[in-house]
């Protein structure tokens, strides 16, 4: 970019030669000197004007990379922050699968243990209903006698 500008200033410099001492300072400039001046003005607006939209090219372009890389830090921050909830749903959800068979095995063990209930439980009432038929066969003995 730097050396284009150049260029271009190195062109309009030897399209305008500088001006001949032997002509008077008192003598109207020519069509021509005119002509020339308003063509080298004309040439020194449109540097300027390149050296303005360059400058601002290349002031679009930082604020497109700054704005880039805040995006780059967000996205980043993002995806750390996605990575620890994912581990403390992998950690939570462990501890729920743990949980659950713990309580699974309770499940088992109280099922266990209510069964063995029941299974006693109708064991004292045939020894009741066999105590109270001993108890009849004893009474009905006495009552024989």
């Amino acid at each position: 970019q730097d050396t284009f500008i150049e260029d271009q200033r190195q062109a309009l410099t030897e399209r305008t030669p500088s001006r001949p001492s032997s002509r008077p300072s008192s003598r109207p400039p020519s069509l021509v000197e005119q002509e020339k001046q308003r063509s080298l003005e004309r040439h020194r607006q449109e540097a300027a004007a390149l050296q303005r939209q360059q400058a601002a090219h290349a002031e679009e372009k930082r604020r497109k990379e700054k704005e880039w890389d805040v995006k780059e830090r967000e996205l980043t921050d993002r995806e750390v922050l996605l990575h620890v909830k994912e581990e403390e749903m992998r950690r939570r959800h462990k501890e729920l699968e743990e949980a659950q068979q713990a309580l699974q095995g309770r499940k088992e063990d109280y099922q266990r243990d209510l069964e063995r209930l029941r299974d006693a439980q109708r064991r004292l009432e045939r020894e009741k209903e066999q105590m109270q038929r001993e108890v009849e066969r004893v009474e009905q003995l006495r009552e024989v006698e």
